[in-house]
């Protein structure tokens, strides 16, 4: 499985857009966002890719933000989640608080 990684993402869409095509180039299985996308439209500028996230420090309004997932078929973790292939637990991410 090859899986792409980002965080902070912090509505910067031009290198959302950008790191989007690296992903899709690359053919990647899944992407895992690990949080601070900020706005709704972040989220939804990786429709076409299996988008599986987490909530950041910097995402307040996460009722949206789950209504971003929704609506381009990814799913949002909350503030963590274990990563499970055929192999086993193959890793963990979680949102470290401040």
């Amino acid at each position: 499985m090859k899986i792409g990684l980002i965080s902070d993402s912090h509505d910067h869409l031009e290198n959302i857009k950008k790191s989007v095509t690296v992903f899709k180039d690359s053919k990647v299985d899944l992407v895992i966002h690990l949080g601070d996308y900020v706005n709704p439209n972040s989220v939804r500028a990786f429709k076409g890719l299996k988008l599986t996230g987490l909530f950041g420090n910097n995402d307040g309004d996460k009722f949206r933000l789950i209504n971003a997932f929704k609506d381009i078929g990814g799913e949002i973790k909350g503030d963590f989640f274990f990563l499970v292939t055929e192999g086993g637990v193959d890793g963990a991410a979680l949102r470290p608080y401040s």
